[in-house]
């Protein structure tokens, strides 16, 4: 994901900058951050779990997922 985006990773902007630019606070920015990943994840695990034959193989997916675009 650091590749598709240039707010993440090392190079990321920091949050202070970035709530200023929005009009938020910095602590607004970071639990609205956290809401959105949680809320990602939730979202990406249903998807997964629409694709695997059991729950049982949703985590081994999410593994090997990222595995895939960490190797690009």
């Amino acid at each position: 994901m650091q590749r598709c985006d240039p707010n993440l990773g090392p190079a990321a902007r920091p949050y202070a900058e970035v709530a200023a630019e929005l009009g938020m606070s910095e602590g607004a920015l970071k639990v609205a951050v956290h809401r959105l990943r949680r809320r990602y994840g939730e979202l990406m695990r249903m998807e997964i779990a629409n694709t695997v034959s059991s729950p049982d193989e949703i985590e081994a997916e999410i593994r090997h997922l990222f595995t895939v675009i960490a190797c690009g």
